[in-house]
């Protein structure tokens, strides 16, 4: 049996996100982005601008300002961002 919950968890959008494993204060310092690429699964229906926050946080907290990006979640498929120039405070 499914209950109402899992079946509405089902629907939500999930997120895969490739990045850096290190970082370095080289790395921060040369602007180097940390995120290479997000791919959002939509298994649900279309969602016209979505807001995807983003903010990378360590034991003491943020490493940088938070960035957020807008963007169409298509009907029953992923969405690839490729392009993320997402990088963190020297």
């Amino acid at each position: 049996m499914v209950t109402e919950s899992e079946g509405a968890a089902r629907h939500q959008p999930a997120l895969l996100v490739e990045a850096s494993s290190v970082l370095s204060y080289a790395m921060a310092h040369n602007r180097i982005p940390v995120v290479h690429k997000i791919t959002v699964v939509n298994p649900g229906i279309a969602i016209r601008a979505a807001t995807l926050r983003m903010v990378l946080v360590d034991a003491t907290g943020p490493v940088g300002a938070s960035q957020v990006l807008l963007i169409d979640l298509e009907d029953d498929q992923p969405t690839v961002l490729t392009n993320v120039a997402f990088s963190i405070d020297p």
